[in-house]
C-alpha cells in the first residue's frame, strides 16, 4: 500500500471540488461547493475561545476565575505598582500576608495572568439619544443619565459604559463605589448581573423571596448602550441540540445506575466485607484495584455497543480511593458511554458489582460503604451529615501521608461529594417497608394522633406556585402517629396500586422520582446542571405503601389570605348550613334582618402509644385541618379514633368535604360519642370497648378477615364508626368558645383514660431536638430526603424493640400475620 492511500484512510472527497472530509464526520453538504454528500452531520459554529483576561481600562482588567467551565469572572485592579485580584478568596489569603507586612509578596493566578500583555475589550458608549430611544420609566431614565454623567467626568476622554469581554460576558459601568460589573448572557437577550445588590437575597423573618432587586439599573445600562441589533441572538437557541442530547444522556445515565446497583439491607454482611477490604495491604489487586474500569461492551440499558474506555468529561481520568487503611490514594477511572444517539448513558465502574465494597462517586472519589452505614447512625442520632463527613475527613487527614494529602479546595470538593454519595446511597439501599409498620397495630391502627411542626422547615424557593396562590414563608412537615380553590378543580391523589415502590418503600409518585433522580444526578456527575423546582400540588403526603390506599392532597385548595380569629359559635353555623337554613352561595341575596338574625343565632358581632409514624406531610403553605384530613383519608384504614389539635374544625372540614362519607362514619354525631347539642353538657361516662387500647384489653383481638369487610369498615371495632377528640393538651390551654367542643373531649369516655394525649407532644420535642440540627439550610430535595428517611429509621427502631419484646415473651419464631401485626408460630 502507497503512503498516499494510507495517509487518507477514513476520509472521502466530494465530487465536485475534491473537498476532503472525514468519514466518521460526513457532512450533509460540502462545506466548500455545497455539493449534497449525504452525511448527517451539520456544520458546526466556530466558537471564539473565551480569553483568559481582558484590559477595562488603564487600571482594571477582567480575569476568568477558572481556567476552564463557566464564564466566571472576577476583576484585578492596579493600584500604584501592585495588582489587587477583586476575588474574595484571593483577598482573604492577601490579607494573611498584610498582616504579616507582606503585602507586596502576594500573587494569585489571577495577578498573574495581567502580568503579561492583556488587550483592550471592545468598548461602548452610552450617549442620551440612546437613553431616550427605549421606554423606560421617568426613575429609570433619570439614574441612566446621572450615570452617563459621571462616566463623561472631568476628562476630555469618556469612559466606556459596556466593554465586551466575550461573546457571552460584558464588564457594565455601575453608580456604586466600583467602576464595573460582571453580566452573562443566559438567554436570548436575557442577562444574569452579578452585582450584589441585584442578586436574589432573602426576605424578612427567615422568609426567602427568591426575587432579584425589583431595578437592576446594570441591565438597563446594557440594554440602551449595546441596543436590540448589537445585543447576542438566540445564543441558547444554538446550543439546543446539544443541551436537550446531554440531557438525554444525564437521565440515561442516572437510569443505568439505579438498574445496576442496589446495596444490600444486611448490613453484618456489607461490614464484613469491608472489614476484608480494609485488610488490603496496597490497592494494586483483585480485591482492591488501582483502576477501575468499566468491562462491558454494550449499553446495560439499550444494548447498543459503547465507546472506548477514557476519562470522564473535563477530567484527566484521576480519582481517590477513600478507605479507613487508604485514605486519599490516588488510583486511576474511566467510563465508557453509549453509543447510541438515543441513549449516550455513561457507564461508569461500579465496584459493588464485582463484590467490592465501595461507591464510585462521579468517576471522582471510590468510597467504602462503612463510611456511610456510620453516618446513617449518626444522622439517626440527630448528628448533622456535614458535621460527621467533616469529622471523619479531619481523622482521615491525620493519617493520610503527605503525599496524597489533598489542598484544602480539593477537601472541600471531597467534603461535597461524599456529602452526595450518602444521599445517593440512602436512594440506592434495598429496604423493606414492613419492617417500617407498627408491630402491634399493623396496617389499621385503633387510634392516631395528628400534631403539626412548624418549626422543622426548610426554603420554599423550589417550591412554585400557582399565580393566583401566592408562597407561603417556608415549607414545614406535619406528622400523623399512632397513640381557595386555585387552577386546580380536581384533588392530587396517587393511587397504592402500583406495586413497584421506590427506595423510600412508600407509594411511589412523581415527586419522589424526581428527588432521587436529582440526588443520583449529583452521585454521577461531578457538577449538576439541573435544578430541581416543584409545583406545590405535586408535594403529597409520605406514606407506607401497605397502610396508604392512596395520596390525597388538596392544599392548593387552601385560601391564601392572612387567617385572623372570627368570634362566634362555629358549630351553630354548621347546624344551619346543614340544614339548608343559610346557603353561603347566596350570601349576597339576604336582607340585613335576615343577616342579624344570623348572626345573632350564631354569637356573631353584626358589626397511639407507640409512636410509629404512619403518615406524613409536607406542607407549602400555612397549616390547617385540611392537612390532617387528607392524611386521615389516605390511610386504607383510618383509624377508629383520631386526636388532632382541632376536633370540631376537623369534622366540620369533612362534613363539607364528603358529606356522604361523614353520615358514614358518625351521622349526625360529628366525631363525639353522642349528639352535641346545646341545652345540655356532654355525658362523662359514655362508654366504648371497641376504642380501649390492645394492650388493656381482657379478651383476644378478633379482626375481622380482609375479605369479609364493607367498605370504612374497620378490622378491629368491626365498625365503621369514627371519633374525632381533641387532646389534652390544646383542650385545657386553648379551648374553643363554643360549648359543643366540649363534646370532642377524649375524658368523655370511659376508656379515654387509657390514652396519653400529651405523649405525642413530647415524641414530637424529642424527634425535634434531632431534626433541627440537621434541617436549618437544607435544601428542598435535601430536606424532602431527610425527613422521609427519618421517619423510616424512627419507625424501624421501635419496630425492632417490640420484637426484642415479643420474642422474650414467646421464644417460637415471629411473623407477620393479618394486617401486618406480629405474631408468633409457623405460618399456617
Amino acid at each position: 500500500m502507497s503512503d498516499l492511500s494510507s495517509s487518507r484512510r477514513g476520509q472521502g472527497s466530494c465530487r465536485r471540488c475534491g473537498t476532503s472530509y472525514h468519514n466518521r464526520w460526513k457532512p450533509a453538504l460540502c462545506q466548500n461547493c455545497g455539493f449534497e454528500i449525504g452525511g448527517k452531520v451539520s456544520a458546526k459554529p466556530k466558537t471564539t475561545p473565551i480569553p483568559q483576561a481582558v484590559r477595562i481600562t488603564e487600571n482594571l482588567y477582567s480575569v476568568r476565575k477558572l481556567r476552564t467551565g463557566p464564564d466566571h469572572r472576577c476583576f484585578v485592579e492596579i493600584r500604584g505598582e501592585h495588582k489587587i485580584c477583586m476575588f474574595k478568596q484571593c483577598l482573604d489569603k492577601r490579607n494573611l500576608f498584610v498582616c504579616q507586612g507582606d503585602g507586596e509578596s502576594f500573587s494569585c493566578e489571577h495577578t498573574e495572568l495581567c502580568n503579561s500583555e492583556v488587550p483592550f475589550g471592545e468598548k461602548f458608549f452610552l450617549t442620551r439619544d440612546k437613553i431616550g430611544a427605549i421606554p423606560l420609566d421617568t426613575n429609570t431614565k433619570k439614574d441612566l443619565f446621572d450615570l452617563s454623567e459621571s462616566l463623561e467626568g472631568n476628562t476630555s476622554t469618556k469612559r466606556p459604559s459596556v466593554v465586551k469581554v466575550s461573546d457571552r460576558t460584558f464588564a457594565v459601568a455601575s453608580s456604586s463605589t466600583f467602576e464595573f460589573v460582571h453580566m452573562n448572557n443566559i438567554g436570548s437577550k436575557s442577562f444574569l448581573c452579578f452585582e450584589t445588590e441585584c442578586k436574589p437575597k432573602s426576605g424578612s423573618v427567615g422568609k426567602t423571596t427568591g426575587k432579584r432587586k425589583s431595578t437592576c439599573i446594570h441591565s438597563h445600562c446594557l440594554v440602551a448602550t449595546l441596543g436590540d441589533s448589537q445585543l447576542p441572538e438566540a445564543a441558547v437557541a444554538e446550543t439546543t441540540p446539544s443541551i436537550v442530547t446531554r440531557s438525554k444522556a444525564r437521565h440515561a445515565s442516572i437510569r443505568c445506575l439505579r438498574s445496576r446497583v442496589l446495596f444490600p439491607s444486611d448490613l453484618k454482611a456489607l461490614l464484613k466485607k469491608c472489614q476484608e477490604l480494609e485488610a488490603v495491604p496496597t490497592p494494586g489487586g483483585v480485591d482492591l484495584p488501582a483502576e477501575f474500569n468499566y468491562t462491558g461492551s454494550s449499553c446495560h440499558l439499550c444494548g447498543s455497543p459503547l465507546s472506548s474506555a477514557k476519562p470522564h468529561q473535563g477530567t484527566d481520568g484521576t480519582a481517590r480511593l477513600m478507605t479507613h487503611r487508604h485514605p486519599f490514594w490516588p488510583v486511576r477511572a474511566s467510563v465508557r458511554r453509549c453509543l447510541q444517539e438515543r441513549c449516550g448513558a455513561i457507564h461508569q465502574c461500579q465496584p459493588m458489582e464485582s463484590g467490592i465494597p465501595l461507591f464510585n462517586l462521579g468517576n471522582k472519589l471510590f468510597v467504602t460503604l462503612e463510611f456511610f452505614v456510620d453516618w446513617r447512625h449518626l444522622l439517626k442520632r440527630g448528628t448533622p451529615l456535614s458535621t460527621a463527613i467533616a469529622a471523619k475527613l479531619e481523622t482521615l487527614m491525620l493519617r493520610t501521608p503527605s503525599a496524597h494529602k489533598p489542598s484544602v479546595n480539593e477537601l472541600a470538593y471531597i467534603e461535597r461529594q461524599l456529602s452526595n454519595g450518602y444521599w445517593g446511597f440512602e436512594v440506592l439501599s434495598e429496604r423493606d417497608e414492613v419492617q417500617s409498620i407498627c408491630g402491634f397495630c399493623g396496617t389499621c391502627p385503633e387510634i392516631l394522633i395528628g400534631d403539626g411542626n412548624e418549626k422543622n422547615c426548610c426554603s420554599s424557593r423550589q417550591i412554585e406556585y400557582a399565580q393566583t396562590n401566592q408562597q407561603s414563608p417556608s415549607t414545614s412537615t406535619s406528622q400523623s402517629t399512632t397513640s381557595s380553590e386555585g387552577p386546580f378543580t380536581t384533588d392530587t391523589v396517587i393511587d397504592s396500586s402500583d406495586s413497584s415502590n421506590t427506595a423510600l418503600g412508600s407509594i411511589r409518585d412523581p415527586l419522589t422520582e424526581a428527588v432521587e433522580s436529582q440526588l443520583l444526578e449529583r452521585v454521577v456527575f461531578a457538577r449538576n446542571a439541573s435544578h430541581l423546582s416543584v409545583a406545590s400540588e405535586e408535594v403529597l403526603p409520605f406514606m407506607n405503601g401497605k397502610v396508604g390506599s392512596c395520596l390525597i392532597n388538596t392544599e392548593f385548595k387552601k385560601s391564601t389570605a392572612a387567617i385572623k380569629h372570627i368570634p362566634g359559635d362555629p358549630n351553630r353555623m354548621m347546624d344551619l348550613i346543614k340544614s339548608d337554613q343559610f346557603i353561603v352561595s347566596q350570601l349576597d341575596k339576604y336582607s340585613d334582618a335576615e343577616l342579624n338574625s344570623l348572626c345573632r343565632s350564631c354569637s356573631l358581632p353584626s358589626s397511639g402509644q407507640s409512636s410509629v409514624i404512619y403518615g406524613s406531610k409536607i406542607l407549602t403553605r400555612r397549616e390547617s385541618v385540611r392537612d390532617a384530613v387528607d392524611l386521615f383519608l389516605s390511610m386504607k384504614y383510618p383509624p377508629i379514633m383520631f386526636v388532632c389539635d382541632s376536633p370540631c374544625s376537623f369534622s366540620r372540614h369533612l362534613e363539607l368535604r364528603d358529606k356522604e362519607l361523614a353520615v358514614t362514619f358518625w351521622g349526625d354525631q360529628r366525631g363525639c360519642f353522642e349528639k352535641p347539642v346545646s341545652t345540655k353538657p356532654p355525658a362523662q361516662d359514655v362508654n366504648f370497648p371497641e376504642i380501649l387500647p390492645g394492650e388493656f384489653a381482657i379478651e383476644p383481638i378478633h379482626l375481622v378477615p380482609e375479605a369479609l369487610l364493607e367498605p370504612n369498615q374497620h378490622p378491629v371495632s368491626g365498625m365503621k364508626r369514627r371519633f374525632i377528640v381533641g387532646d389534652r393538651f390544646h383542650t385545657a390551654n386553648n379551648p374553643h368558645k363554643s360549648p359543643l367542643c366540649t363534646y370532642h373531649n377524649i375524658d368523655n369516655c370511659l376508656q379515654g383514660v387509657a390514652y396519653k394525649t400529651s405523649y405525642a407532644e413530647s415524641q414530637n420535642n424529642v424527634r425535634n431536638v434531632k431534626r433541627l440540627r440537621s434541617s436549618c439550610a437544607q435544601s428542598f430535595e435535601t430536606h424532602f430526603m431527610y425527613n422521609r428517611l427519618m421517619d423510616i429509621y424512627h419507625n424501624e427502631d421501635i419496630v425492632r424493640k417490640q420484637m426484642n419484646i415479643q420474642s422474650a415473651k414467646n421464644a417460637q419464631d415471629l411473623r407477620r400475620g393479618a394486617y401486618m401485626r406480629l405474631v408468633s408460630g409457623p405460618a399456617p
